[in-house]
């Protein structure tokens, strides 16, 4: 009884889905893409959000802190980061890793009250708690390069020649595209997991690099900003839109750090002798990758 009652909500409940957005409609995508992509968040720890503005002191416009909102909090707040962005016509972002639950915050979260006064915290690595996924800048979209649908397309099929494990997530950026693997659990951002985590993203620049996606090596600090699913880029006029990556309808991937790394060949199989202490286990990045 209870089954067959389930699946008749369940029913309903996407019957509803289809009236309210249309099917699979690029809201209800984005909203699920950002339930999924902070899943793995604990209650305490903070969500950054940012938006493109000018910098008061320097003059420089890009991605600046707007407000950092526990994840407890974050969905009763989401409806002031639109009005905000409604408000203001400003390209909101987010980080994809949760920040120190006790970070130092300064102000409350901007609301259409405050006048959306933005919340100041340290919008840098160094408040980065754990890491729960990693994300690949994909600048497509340009002259000679592949737009971002073509993008996806190429992934897909690197991914079903085995050429590199499958994303969890893509997205259409404005012009370029997103690639993003996420972790099944985060994990905590220690000096080891921050070799790991880098060694990953090297590696992923590196092999998205061989596939014409052309990756931006520029974008590679752990607390990177990423449009947010849903937010207009004010560039291009195109509203950012995150899709779950489902090869021939497959539920989309998540890693552990081990699952990543034998997918990537950075772990050694086990009959291959230990490397002697003095040899760096993990080959450095090709010269044409600029670190941070």
């Amino acid at each position: 009884g209870a089954s067959m009652r389930d699946g008749a909500q369940k029913e309903v409940a996407n019957a509803t889905d289809s009236v309210t957005y249309g099917p699979m409609s690029e809201a209800k995508q984005n909203h699920e893409a950002m339930l999924q992509l902070t899943d793995t968040f604990e209650p305490e720890q903070n969500i950054a959000f940012g938006s493109r503005r000018i910098a008061k002191l320097t003059g420089k416009v890009g991605p600046h802190y707007l407000a950092a909102v526990s994840k407890r909090e974050l969905w009763s707040w989401i409806p002031e980061l639109w009005r905000y962005e409604m408000a203001k016509s400003e390209t909101c972002y987010w980080m994809l890793q949760p920040l120190w639950p006790d970070l130092c915050k300064r102000g409350e979260l901007p609301t259409e009250e405050n006048g959306f006064r933005p919340q100041w915290f340290p919008a840098r690595s160094g408040s980065v708690a754990a890491f729960a996924n990693v994300a690949i800048d994909l600048d497509v979209g340009r002259p000679n390069l592949p737009t971002s649908g073509a993008a996806i397309g190429l992934m897909a099929d690197a991914v079903q020649a085995g050429r590199i494990p499958a994303p969890t997530f893509m997205s259409h950026s404005g012009r370029g595209a997103y690639a993003i693997w996420q972790l099944r659990q985060t994990v905590p951002n220690t000096s080891e997991n921050r070799i790991r985590w880098r060694a990953i993203q090297l590696r992923l620049v590196s092999l998205t690099d061989t596939l014409g996606l052309a990756p931006d090596s520029g974008a590679l600090n752990y607390g990177q900003w990423l449009k947010v699913p849903g937010t207009l880029d004010t560039k291009t006029q195109i509203r950012v839109l995150y899709l779950p990556f489902m090869p021939d309808g497959a539920a989309p991937s998540r890693y552990s750090l081990d699952e990543l790394e034998t997918a990537l060949g950075l772990l050694p199989a086990p009959d291959v002798p230990a490397i002697a202490p003095d040899v760096p286990a993990i080959a450095p990045a090709p010269d044409r990758i600029k670190r941070k």
